[in-house]
């Protein structure tokens, strides 16, 4: 299951910005949106679009790493840019006030500070949950995620689609990358699931 099997096309949308910091509110959403599109996330087409709107640019990004704490980091020229959840900025000592804690955002932190948080909505559409739900209730069958957005956690996935995340496998988001990038091939058996 991809990023785009559980929010397709338009489902994602920024519900808020707030930048922290001394750094610059442009460079917090440049950086921010390079590191995610570096990391294929499901989160780069709400991100590019507001980079476009802002005429922001897009730098290159080394040293890329995962987590399975909830973020990914990369390094952009002399700044370490850490992006990611909560309990991932928390995990990796960044400091985050009490009036930043909000569930469903994005942080971004540039070389160990808070610089910005995104709040993001995540619209759920019904032939999604239903298909989600038919999965997980299904013997001998187990949903394997491929998302590499860092907010589709277990417990994220169990209050937004109502489903018992326990059947369903979370490999370590390294692994979740190099699955998502395989397709079936042309002549492979198919199957399919009518609700």
């Amino acid at each position: 299951i991809t990023d785009e099997d559980l929010f397709p096309g338009g489902k994602l949308k920024m519900n808020g910005v707030k930048y922290f910091g001394d750094c610059p509110p442009e460079t917090t959403l440049s950086y921010g949106t390079s590191v995610i599109l570096a990391s294929g996330s499901g989160l780069s087409g709400v991100f590019e679009t507001l980079l476009s709107a802002r005429n922001g640019r897009k730098y290159p990004v080394s040293n890329l790493k995962t987590y399975d704490a909830g973020g990914v980091s990369g390094e952009i020229g002399m700044d370490s840019v850490l992006v990611g959840s909560l309990r991932f900025m928390q995990s990796m000592g960044v400091d985050m006030p009490r009036s930043t804690r909000v569930s469903q955002a994005v942080y971004v932190a540039v070389n160990g500070e808070l610089a910005g948080v995104f709040a993001i909505s995540y619209g759920v559409t019904r032939a999604a949950a239903d298909t989600l739900g038919a999965l997980t209730r299904c013997r001998g069958v187990t949903p394997v995620m491929a998302t590499r957005d860092f907010m589709l956690t277990q417990t994220f996935l169990r209050a937004k689609f109502r489903v018992d995340t326990r059947s369903m496998f979370f490999p370590p988001m390294a692994a979740r990358a190099e699955l998502g990038k395989r397709r079936a091939p042309t002549d492979a058996p198919q199957a399919a699931h009518l609700a």
